[in-house]
This record gives C-alpha cells, sequence and structure tokens, in this order.
C-alpha cells in the first residue's frame, strides 16, 4: 500500500516536468505568464511565446555530406527532378540539395522573420527596463529574464540561419533564393 501511495505521489510531481510556459505582452506593457494557454486571452493568444521550446525550421540542419554522388546526379551533385506543372506538361524544375528554390525562399524568409520579430522584442524589453524608477523588483527581474531568454533564442535562430545559408552554399542555391 505505501509503495502505491509513493509511486501515486511521484506521478503527481513528475507530469509537470513536461509543461510548456507560455509568455505574453498585454497593452499595459506587463509580460505574463502561465502554463495554460486557454488563460491566455484570446486577442494575446497570437503573439503568446513558448517558453524553452525550440523554433523548427524546415531542414535548418546540414545534410550528412558523403563522397558518394547521389543518383542522377550531374557532375556538382545537383539533382535535376522532373516536377508536374500546371497544364500536365513533366519539365524538370531546378532542384538545390533535394529543395526546390520556392523551399528555399521559404525556409530564408521564415527564419529572417522570426529573427527579425525576435529583434524587434529584444528591442522593446531594454527599451522597457532604461527607467527602473516606477518598477518594482519584481518586473525588473521579469524584464530582465525575458531579456536574456530573448537574447538567447536570437542566438539560436542566427545559429539556424548560419546553417541553413551553410547548406545554401554547398547545394549552390543562388542568392536571390537565400533573400540576399
Amino acid at each position: 500500500m505505501k509503495t502505491a501511495i509513493i509511486f501515486a505521489i511521484l506521478v503527481m510531481f513528475a507530469v509537470p516536468a513536461g509543461a510548456v510556459t507560455y509568455e505574453w505582452e498585454d497593452n499595459q506593457g506587463t509580460i505574463n505568464f502561465t502554463e495554460d494557454l486557454g488563460s491566455i486571452p484570446k486577442q494575446y493568444r497570437k503573439k503568446a511565446k513558448v517558453l524553452g521550446a525550440e523554433e523548427e525550421v524546415a531542414s535548418p540542419e546540414p545534410a550528412a555530406v558523403t563522397d558518394e554522388p547521389k543518383p542522377g546526379a550531374d557532375a556538382k551533385g545537383k539533382v535535376q527532378t522532373p516536377v508536374p506543372i500546371a497544364g500536365g506538361n513533366k519539365e524538370p524544375k531546378k532542384m538545390y540539395g533535394g529543395k526546390s528554390a520556392e523551399t528555399w525562399r521559404k525556409d530564408f524568409a521564415q527564419i529572417n522573420g522570426n529573427i527579425k520579430a525576435e529583434e524587434d522584442q529584444l528591442g522593446e524589453l531594454k527599451d522597457r527596463i532604461k527607467d527602473t524608477s516606477k518598477m518594482s523588483r519584481g518586473e525588473y527581474l521579469s524584464i530582465q529574464m525575458g531579456i536574456n531568454a530573448s537574447e538567447s533564442r536570437l542566438q539560436r535562430l542566427r545559429g539556424k540561419l548560419d546553417a541553413l545559408t551553410e547548406e545554401a552554399k554547398r547545394s549552390d542555391v543562388p542568392a536571390e533564393f537565400r533573400g540576399q
């Protein structure tokens, strides 16, 4: 009986370890935190950020490099795959490292957009922390934690952009597809 009670207590405390924390800023500039998405007012849900979760982008990690050419690849290792085009023609669509030009554009746009949003949020937090005269210690510490988290996310995003850029260079993706 004691074993069952101890097991039940351990399970109760183990469940919150996988919990997700959400952060959002209200109209007054207060940064709020919760573990329940449903408790965030509807007007702030789209702007809520998940803390401690990795942002995912399609294939930001570099692909494994091998000396063997891919089947159907030319001398540089580029693969051209026929893709059906509207109207029924089978015209080869140029692929770079297994991705179309549009996919490369979307991947770069997504990461660059995430970086811009994170830089904007970091700038807002740094502006708020400049005047601490009307701020409680708790507010100051909350903003400071937000700055640290934002800087960490920004660093991770820049690392993903660097990895995607390297993958694009290895795949001979033209600069115009990279948004550069």
